[in-house]
């Protein structure tokens, strides 16, 4: 379970409630501690005709200390980001501890629903819970001009940051030199994923004042667009593929 935007796992034993009418059977399976304290993601577990305990392919989100099931992917075939981001969002409600016994959780079962509809949503369309749009705008570099008599300048030298132009000018400068914010706009494009904002690496550098430099760079390295304003790195496009395909009941 272990990926570059997660955490490690970590044993965990847990009780399983195997149906309405049998008693809990204690499972012990590895678990991914989440970023909400109390809540543990845990691959989908299910009873064989022979009474054993086997792997179902999917992911489920587990209260840990009841090991209740609060979100599985039995039904939906929810991805292991999927399943992050459900405990991202149950966690980010101020009210609520999920370290806490089951017992005192009785009210949360509205939130556990609105959750469980939006990762069926995200789900269907193979996407983030939480996103945000991929393309930023970036600081232009300094750049270190000559004004010529025409009216244009000859660049110099352009460095990113200003204690570097500084530093330049210092250096090697002269009197018919200038130091600016270059006037070209520049876009970095990042993962969507918030989890993630991995940079779209172009040869040359992570930055373009050419949008469509970017998107190319992106469809080489097989990130997979959302839309025209969000796109998904392959290893987190991976993380929101489907572990099966969603039950229509």
């Amino acid at each position: 379970m272990h990926t570059e935007t997660g955490t490690p796992p970590a044993a965990v034993a847990l009780w399983m409630q195997i149906s309405s009418y049998e008693e809990p059977a204690r499972v012990v399976t590895v678990a991914e501690r989440t970023r909400t304290p109390g809540l543990v993601i845990i691959p989908g577990l299910q009873r064989s005709p022979s009474s054993r305990w086997e792997f179902d392919g999917g992911w489920d989100l587990v209260h840990e200390r009841s090991g209740q099931t609060l979100v599985s992917s039995t039904l939906n075939g929810a991805g292991l980001g999927h399943m992050r981001d459900a405990a991202a969002l149950l966690g980010a409600h101020p009210r609520i501890d999920w370290t806490a016994p089951a017992e005192s959780l009785h009210d949360t079962h509205w939130l556990v629903a609105k959750v469980e509809n939006d990762v069926e949503k995200a789900v269907r369309q193979a996407r983030p819970l939480r996103l945000w749009n991929s393309w930023e705008v970036t600081p232009p570099p300094w750049q270190v001009v000559r004004p010529q008599p025409d009216g244009n300048v000859d660049i110099v030298v352009e460095l990113d940051s200003h204690q570097g132009a500084v530093g330049f000018l210092d250096l090697y400068g002269s009197d018919d030199m200038q130091l600016r914010r270059s006037p070209v706009q520049e876009w970095e494009l990042h993962c969507a994923w918030i989890d993630c904002r991995r940079p779209c690496l172009l040869e040359h550098g992570r930055c373009s004042s050419d949008r469509a430099d970017l998107t190319a760079e992106a469809n080489v390295e097989n990130w997979r667009w959302l839309n025209d304003h969000r796109v998904l790195c392959p290893s987190c496009s991976h993380l929101f593929t489907p572990s099966r395909p969603p039950l229509d009941l």
